[in-house]
């Protein structure tokens, strides 16, 4: 008998724009699933919602601040993952970020923003999960 592809029993997870969302979602349906999950973005009080939500299908769960363009944040999300759990088996990059504007109409912060976040954040997390 083989094992479901949606059993993530015991398994760790840390879901990146975790707080709201599609990030949301992904972090309660691993909950439901069996997976422990971190939840990381900037606003801990959209992420300690989700904790409650996750902790109340019987998993763990623990949010962390992270802004995934900071290095440092990053590492910090990555070593509390490490602490509290002892490994990671899944990693979501789903921080996102867009401007709804035309190209013309988007500043250099607002590029700078969207990058920083988008392929950045994709890199250090990635790297720091690794």
């Amino acid at each position: 008998m083989t094992n479901s592809p949606f059993d993530l029993k015991d398994k760790v997870a840390i879901v990146t724009g975790g707080g709201t969302g599609i990030g949301r979602g992904i972090a309660i349906e691993f909950a439901r699933v069996g997976a422990d999950v971190v939840v990381a973005s900037r606003k801990l009080e959209n992420l300690e919602k989700v904790v409650a939500e996750i902790k109340g299908l019987g998993r763990q769960a623990m949010a962390i601040a992270t802004d995934v363009r900071k290095p440092e944040d990053v590492d910090n999300m990555v070593q509390k993952t490490m602490e509290q759990f002892g490994r990671i088996d899944i990693l979501v990059n789903n921080a996102g970020a867009s401007f709804r504007c035309s190209l013309e109409d988007m500043s250099p912060g607002g590029w700078d923003a969207v990058v920083g976040i988008d392929l950045k954040g994709v890199f250090l997390c990635s790297r720091a999960a690794g």
